[in-house]
């Protein structure tokens, strides 16, 4: 992994992380695309 991508990474992991330390739902909405998963029947 290049230095560029690792500190990218790095960034939004660390925000990820605050946030769920913060319980700041909305900085968690921003780090995420929903829906996570899947579950039904095709």
């Amino acid at each position: 992994m290049d230095k560029d991508n690792r500190a990218k990474v790095l960034e939004a992991y660390n925000r990820y992380l605050n946030a769920i330390i913060e319980a700041d739902i909305d900085a968690i909405n921003e780090c995420i695309e929903y829906p996570l998963a899947y579950i039904g029947g095709d």
